[in-house]
């Protein structure tokens, strides 16, 4: 019997044996990479869709709450007026109440419809600032739902919204909003004319003149500016009173006022503010023979003040004409002081006719650096940050009695 032994042949053949198994693995290992890119990729995507539809939510939160807000609210001013009218008759008032009651449910509801509507039609995106990315309301729907405990009827909006990413809409949200219908009881159970902070006041009525006078004058010149008492004044820029601001120049004092200003105001002459509120960015004072200041029974709030000394005409400033006289009022600074600063803002008020007076202030920008209290009576007294809120704070009466109906997001859902 013949062996055959020769091998030649075998190194080729487990050379293509072990190449295929290596492309095999390399091209297991590439498709699990592939997937798993595409795997992450769609991962990233639903995030931004999600992020997007979350956008949406608060967006068509904030304008329907804007909507009823508005209704709402002059329709209780409206009633409150018809209540209070001794003129009319109760048969009168009732049947004139019933009727706004009814005008204003129809008035919100198609105001509603009609945003609604426009904002789910087929077209209709809202674009974010980058590029490819927006939101959209697919579809909504209203139902009138009345407790039985209380007795008081809701409106409940379901709206989708969903997250528009790259023309495709990935991830979308179900919100349940609602809001009441409007009721004599509810009129008459809701509050009283509500308050607002000083700055919501601006944000309320910017372009409203009968409510905010907009001064955009970078110089208020002679012969001077003359006020009109219980008016708010917004100031966007920044504004120099080069002109006589005092009771001896045509009662043009800044009296019976309340002054918003977003960036610096300055005073280079005569300035007495009375029975007034100013809230500013910063505002300084100017020291010389043709300039003093009062300030008597108001609050000033600014984040930094500032003090000029100037000689004119070679004449001398009395030493008291170098300080801003307080009267009854309080200065509240928001910025820290630094040693330098505390001496100066310490050295330029004086009290006048009474020794009523506070200036609040803070040392460091640390969040638990305690906040003190001037007056006549000690430099440096710790106050709370509620004592200070309660000097420093402006709530005023809203005219319009804008006020939360009780709207509210009762459900989310990601789908």
């Amino acid at each position: 019997m013949t062996n055959y032994l020769n091998q030649k042949g075998y190194t080729l053949l487990l050379t293509l044996v072990l190449v295929v198994l290596l492309l095999m693995l390399t091209a297991s290992f590439t498709i699990a990479s592939m997937n798993q890119q595409k795997q992450v990729s769609k991962t990233d995507d639903s995030f931004v869709s999600t992020s997007l539809a979350e956008m949406g939510v608060e967006y068509y939160q904030n304008r329907l709450e804007t909507i009823i807000s508005g209704h709402y609210s002059k329709a209780l001013l409206e009633i409150k007026t018809i209540q209070n009218n001794s003129t009319l008759s109760a048969e009168t008032k009732a049947t004139e109440i019933a009727s706004k009651i009814t005008t204003y449910n129809t008035l919100i509801n198609t105001d509603i419809t009609n945003f609604l509507n426009a904002e789910s039609a087929s077209a209709a995106l809202r674009e974010v600032a980058t590029a490819n990315r927006a939101y959209k309301l697919q579809s909504y729907s209203k139902e009138e739902v009345t407790d039985a405990t209380s007795g008081f009827t809701r409106y409940v909006l379901t709206l989708k919204v969903a997250g528009v990413f790259d023309a495709t809409v990935t991830r979308s949200i179900d919100m349940k909003m609602s809001y009441p219908k409007l009721s004599l009881p509810l009129i008459n159970g809701s509050p009283t004319l509500p308050t607002i902070s000083f700055d919501d006041y601006k944000d309320l009525y910017i372009n409203d003149p009968s409510k905010v006078t907009v001064l955009n004058v970078p110089t208020i010149s002679n012969p001077g500016f003359s006020f009109t008492d219980n008016t708010f004044y917004y100031f966007p820029i920044t504004v120099t009173f080069d002109s006589q601001q005092f009771n001896s120049q045509q009662n043009k004092d800044l009296g019976n006022i309340k002054v918003l200003a977003a960036d610096g105001v300055f005073f280079l002459k005569h300035v007495r503010i009375d029975n007034s509120f100013l809230k500013v960015k910063t505002i300084s004072f100017t020291f010389s023979s043709n300039a003093k200041s009062d300030i008597l029974n108001s609050t000033l709030v600014t984040n930094t003040i500032g003090f000029t000394l100037e000689n004119t005409n070679g004449n001398n400033i009395k030493e008291d004409d170098k300080r801003v006289t307080l009267i009854n009022s309080n200065v509240c600074i928001e910025s820290p002081l630094s040693s330098s600063a505390f001496s100066q803002v310490k050295s330029s008020f004086k009290h006048g006719d009474s020794s009523n007076y506070k200036v609040i202030y803070k040392l460091s920008n640390d969040v638990n650096a305690p906040w003190y209290q001037m007056t006549a009576a000690s430099d440096q007294t710790v106050i709370t940050q509620q004592q200070k809120d309660t000097v420093c704070n402006l709530t005023i009466t809203d005219p319009n009695g804008v006020i939360d109906p009780g709207t509210s997001i009762e459900e989310i859902n990601y789908n």
